[in-house]
């Protein structure tokens, strides 16, 4: 019996990443509500030679429990929730409108 062959994604390289978080900080940029700005900074302050393949960050997903999220303030935190307005879905970033 053979080997059986898997789809498994293979893990993003340090050059990858960083490409993938300039793709992040440009489509955050493209956006000047508060949220998008905020965002856009604390991504802009990630140390991206700390990122790995299996951080979701790294794979331009930005998660509503991710430490980005979490150190935002009450009102904008709001924007992540699922459920309490219609989800509108831009590029990699969910947020409620």
């Amino acid at each position: 019996m053979g080997a059986i062959k898997t789809d498994e994604e293979i893990p993003l390289n340090s050059v990858q990443i960083q490409k993938n978080i300039n793709e992040l900080i440009g489509n955050l940029s493209k956006n000047s509500t508060e949220l998008y700005v905020k965002l856009c900074s604390k991504v802009k302050a990630v140390s991206v030679q700390n990122l790995t393949w299996k951080d979701p960050l790294a794979s331009q997903v930005i998660s509503d429990q991710s430490e980005l999220v979490k150190g935002l303030s009450s009102k904008l935190k709001k924007g992540f929730e699922v459920g309490s307005h219609n989800t509108f879905i831009k590029d990699s970033l969910r947020i409620n409108i």
